[in-house]
């Protein structure tokens, strides 16, 4: 998993695949898990999703080989935000090799939601690592499909008075999330006058091309 803690992936990978539980009762679940008859096939699983862990944490264009992947990619790591990763994995897992578009829309509109929900109206990060790893569930076990999560998403984020609201209000400190909304406001007027969007990829983009 690259640089990243150990007991942070192993968390996700479990919320992502089992169940919702605390950091604290991680290693306990773990031991009552695996056993001499599944442990190998526990550990080539946990190899195989700690790379692509890695890998949406940290996109490598060896690994996707898809330049819009990656730069959505990137959008979320400016966003900062820990919980999405565990419903990433299950996406992963679901679509990319077969249906890799279904894979982009769930990641747009995943982007979209975490702006809403955490960057713009700071709203309880454990109500949404819970829906995250709910729907992470579902999507492993064939029980909703993209547009099922994508419309979950939607319910639940904020709605447009609040989310103005709390934009008017928002005093933004870090420089990253300060640039990305300039771009991604940018971006909004662009679309309306029908002109050519921006990447909001801040490592490509300078303020002064806006």
């Amino acid at each position: 998993v690259g640089d990243y803690n150990v007991s942070k992936f192993l968390r996700h990978f479990w919320i992502s695949k089992f169940e919702l539980i605390r950091k604290e009762d991680l290693y306990k679940k773990l031991r009552s898990h695996v056993n001499a008859n599944n442990i190998r096939d526990f550990i080539d699983n946990l190899n195989e999703e700690a790379l692509i862990y890695s890998n949406l944490r940290l996109p490598s264009h060896e690994f996707w080989n898809d330049s819009e992947i990656e730069d959505l990619l990137e959008e979320l790591r400016t966003l900062r935000v820990e919980q999405v990763y565990a419903l990433l994995l299950a996406a992963y897992q679901r679509f990319y090799k077969k249906e890799k578009k279904k894979f982009k829309r769930l990641l747009r509109a995943i982007i979209n939601f975490t702006f809403r929900w955490s960057t713009i109206c700071g709203l309880n990060p454990n109500e949404m690592e819970r829906t995250y790893s709910t729907l992470a569930i579902k999507l492993r076990e064939n029980e909703i499909d993209a547009n099922g999560v994508i419309n979950k998403l939607r319910e639940l984020a904020p709605n447009s008075e609040i989310f103005r609201k709390k934009f008017e209000e928002k005093d933004i400190k870090n420089n990253k999330i300060a640039k990305y909304i300039l771009l991604r406001l940018n971006n909004f007027l662009l679309k309306a006058q029908g002109r050519k969007e921006l990447s909001v990829d801040i490592r490509r983009v300078n303020l002064e091309h806006i």
